[in-house]
């Protein structure tokens, strides 16, 4: 299903830039960079999912800071996935508690200078949907305890991001760590996540043509 779904992997080294007018070649980040830039616009995007928060979020200060240094706007992002809100698990009492994290969420972000975006559906169409008029530089997500449809899902967005050159990262915000080989070491990760200072909420610039919800 993944691997039928468009453009072959973009590789970094090297890369030629005839569009932006540089001479020559180049290899390593500055390519991609450069790369990215005569593609359009470069989006990263922050996947909300269990963390509707601003602050202390990992996620989103390092998609901030990679927009900062390298070019590009950050894109907050969740996805109302109906095949989740089908699974045993899943209550109408818990949604109305996210329905309301949302809006406050929304209303946070928007005074940061860019709303959330709110969209419903599976997230490898929509990142399909959004790569065809955007570049998508880097995906970014808190890495998730959820259920099993969760890490299903997960496996099929971490496949597509492969296919596509997309950079996925998946800060840590507990305890918990997936695919961990054994626990050496556990505890150590766990005293350093748990005891690093919060994170300040980042400033954002707003991303044009992309309504906050359809």
């Amino acid at each position: 299903m993944v691997s039928n779904l468009g453009r072959p992997r973009m590789r970094t080294p090297p890369v030629a830039l005839p569009a932006c007018g540089k001479a020559g070649k180049r290899t390593g980040p500055c390519a991609r960079r450069c790369y990215l830039r005569c593609m359009g616009e470069v989006l990263h995007i922050v996947w909300f999912k269990r963390d509707l928060r601003v602050a202390d979020h990992a996620a989103l200060a390092g998609a901030a800071a990679m927009a900062r240094e390298g070019g590009g706007a950050v894109l907050p992002l969740y996805v109302v996935e109906p095949d989740l809100w089908r699974e045993p698990d899943m209550a109408g009492r818990h949604w109305a508690f996210i329905a309301e994290s949302l809006e406050e969420l929304q209303s946070q972000l928007a005074a940061m200078g860019q709303p959330l975006v709110i969209r419903v559906g599976e997230m490898v169409p929509l990142l399909e949907k959004l790569s065809q008029s955007r570049t998508i530089g880097s995906l970014w997500s808190h890495q998730e305890t959820g259920n099993r449809w969760t890490f299903e899902r997960d496996k099929v967005v971490g496949a597509w991001c492969r296919a596509r050159g997309v950079d996925w990262r998946e800060p840590v915000q507990g305890g918990v760590v997936r695919r961990l080989a054994d626990r050496n070491g556990w505890a150590k990760r766990f005293d350093e996540v748990m005891g690093a200072p919060p994170l300040a909420a980042p400033a954002l610039a707003p991303v044009r043509g992309i309504e906050p919800r359809h």
